[in-house]
């Protein structure tokens, strides 16, 4: 019977095969809501997912401390640039005082007959000269000035509070060891950089073991409360609840994809170490032999300025007493600023090799 079989498609409380029958009765009452909870009782890669998960914490932790110490030895070094370039800028002033007395000299002698005009003009020249260094090195600081702000997140003209000094003494860092492999040692064991590329390791280490599990079938516990009807009010005649454990087996063809892909993920952070570890090397290496050099060269430049400061002192005697000329002078004057910019420049590249030997043997300043 046609009628039945339609009938039986109905809300049954509607249904009626009866003369007052309705063959087009409105929307069927047919609402369901439930609330479900799903708890993992076991899954095979939770564990490795957990040890993970650790492992990349402590390595973004100690990511973070390296970032940190990359920016206290690039303040450091910015530091010791600022030094220098105001102590050449006193070099220059200086050779301007120097460079003007003579000119007063001179000038007196001209006057008296003892020098002649072309003596006056070569050291306004070299006056000149001078006031120009003076500028650019006036300059140079402004830059260095503007560099260590920025290194600190201000402005480029927000003041500095600098102790003023003579010139700047070399600063006294001194490793803990002197023996390069022994430094090499502490360096592997110290940097923070190679400790957070450890951990990246080891966190794709439990990635890599995870998704090997991942495969294998999970256990999971299941709760579900069901209101059959649009009022969400509790209704035990209406209402139901379902309790259970189910098995969840993988069968997805992506698994073997993605155990390959860490895998690879693995066997490219391992190498990304091996190679980090072999420039770390390399860094205390350089550092260590550029320090020796450094120290080497300042000795040097600080005998240098010894021997151009007495043959400054000697030539300009003898200048005053007619026995030398202003070409002479002026050749012994600029050995002599030549001397004293070589010896700052000694003195700060030890202090950068300084900086840079903490900073490959991972140490603070």
């Amino acid at each position: 019977n046609p009628g039945q079989a339609f009938g039986m498609l109905m809300n049954q409380q509607r249904v009626n095969l009866g003369p007052g029958f309705d063959p087009t009765p409105g929307v069927t009452d047919n609402w369901r809501t439930e609330l479900r909870v799903d708890w993992t009782l076991w899954s095979p890669e939770r564990k490795a997912r957990d040890q993970a998960a650790e492992a990349g914490a402590l390595g973004a932790s100690e990511q973070v401390q390296f970032v940190e110490s990359e920016l206290r030895n690039a303040g450091v070094q910015a530091w010791f640039g600022l030094q220098a370039v105001r102590a050449l800028k006193d070099v220059q002033d200086e050779s301007i005082l120097v460079v003007e007395e003579r000119l007063r000299q001179t000038q007196k002698r001209m006057e008296l007959g003892a020098a002649l005009r072309a003596d006056v003009l070569r050291l306004q020249v070299r006056l000149a000269q001078a006031q120009h260094r003076a500028a650019q090195a006036d300059l140079n600081v402004q830059m260095a000035l503007s560099g260590l702000n920025r290194l600190m997140a201000r402005g480029p003209q927000e003041p500095l509070e600098i102790q003023d000094s003579a010139r700047p003494e070399v600063a006294g860092f001194m490793p803990p060891i002197e023996n390069l492999d022994e430094m090499i040692a502490l360096a592997l064991e110290q940097r923070r950089d190679l400790r957070a590329a450890q951990q990246e390791v080891q966190r794709l280490q439990f990635e890599s073991k995870a998704a090997q599990r991942a495969g294998g079938p999970s256990v999971t516990a299941f709760g579900a409360y069901d209101i059959d009807g649009h009022d969400l009010d509790m209704d035990t005649d209406l209402d139901s609840y379902t309790l259970g454990l189910s098995l969840y087996v993988p069968l997805s063809k992506r698994i073997p994809a993605r155990q390959a892909a860490s895998r690879a993920q693995l066997m490219g952070a391992r190498a990304q170490l091996d190679s980090l570890a072999l420039r770390i090397q390399d860094q205390v290496n350089n550092a260590h032999h550029n320090l020796r050099v450094a120290k080497v060269q300042l000795e040097l430049a600080n005998s240098a300025v010894g021997t151009a400061e007495e043959a400054y002192r000697i030539l300009a005697e003898a200048q005053d007493a007619g026995g030398a000329t202003v070409t002479d002078v002026l050749e012994a004057q600029d050995a002599r600023r030549q001397a004293r910019v070589a010896r700052v420049a000694a003195e700060f590249n030890v202090q950068v090799a300084q900086a840079q030997l903490a900073q490959a043997l991972g140490l603070l300043w």
